[in-house]
């Protein structure tokens, strides 16, 4: 079976779309909504998780974009084993700190 950059651009890119997006736009928004709303404090919590995402995906080592698996992902770069076992690592990272968002929302917003 023959493969295409567009069919690894649909398996890959929508996590990495959902990366990019919550990395690089949550910060500011989540700093402007605690200066509005500062008794809710686990915002902070919840702004150093994204932080945490920004550096998983444009950081130094193994961010996304350092690992070539970001925007201008390859087929051969996610056919290197080495290479997968990395991007693989850094979306798992990237998906346990969304987990970790949702929880501390739902506590948080259930203790107000």
């Amino acid at each position: 079976m023959e493969s295409s950059a567009f069919d690894s651009w649909f398996m890959h890119g929508p996590y990495v779309c959902n990366a990019a997006t919550n990395a690089c736009c949550a910060p500011c928004f989540l700093q402007r909504a605690m200066e509005l709303c500062p008794d809710m404090g686990f915002l902070g919590q919840v702004s150093d998780l994204y932080r945490r995402m920004e550096v998983l995906w444009h950081g130094e080592g193994d961010s996304l974009e350092a690992l070539g698996g970001s925007f201008n992902v390859t087929l051969e770069n996610l056919q290197k084993r080495d290479q997968q076992e990395k991007i693989a690592a850094n979306l798992e990272e990237f998906a346990a700190a969304a987990d970790t968002v949702a929880d501390v929302l739902e506590k948080g917003l259930q203790s107000l």
